[in-house]
């Protein structure tokens, strides 16, 4: 149920966003008209540090507060699960990650603030390869 539900909110919060990889600027200096430009992104993610029946970790906001700080423009974010099995038992980790959609200017700052890009996870369930 819970997973149904995330993915419900998740394709909602994208179907708002537009999410067509574009931004329209204005400039005053092209007699004000309103410009396309393409914005090319990235999604990266890290552990929260979660444990089974014990909890803790990191939230969402904290972690979007550490790009920001460091000037990393945080456009999109969710939160999944890392894919992989894991044993039932308290005190393991449980394998929720924080994802990030940001600028590929970003990347490498990101990274040193212990971020990885979201294609270095192969064990995350992908949709849209299961469509074709």
């Amino acid at each position: 149920m819970k997973n149904i539900l995330l993915t419900i909110i998740t394709a909602i919060s994208l179907s708002l966003s537009g999410c067509n990889g574009s931004v329209e600027t204005s400039s005053s200096e092209s007699g004000g008209e309103t410009h396309r430009q393409s914005l090319s992104t990235t999604e990266v993610y890290k552990y929260d540090g979660s444990l089974q029946c014990r909890g803790g970790g990191v939230s969402m906001a904290e972690m979007a507060s550490a790009l920001t700080e460091n000037g990393i423009h945080v456009i999109s974010s969710y939160s999944d699960v890392d894919g992989y099995y894991r044993i039932a038992l308290c005190g393991a980790t449980t394998g929720v990650i924080h994802v990030f959609e940001i600028d590929d200017s970003g990347l490498d700052q990101a990274t040193a603030l212990g971020f990885r890009p979201l294609s270095d996870l192969p064990g995350l369930y992908e949709p849209d390869s299961q469509t074709e």
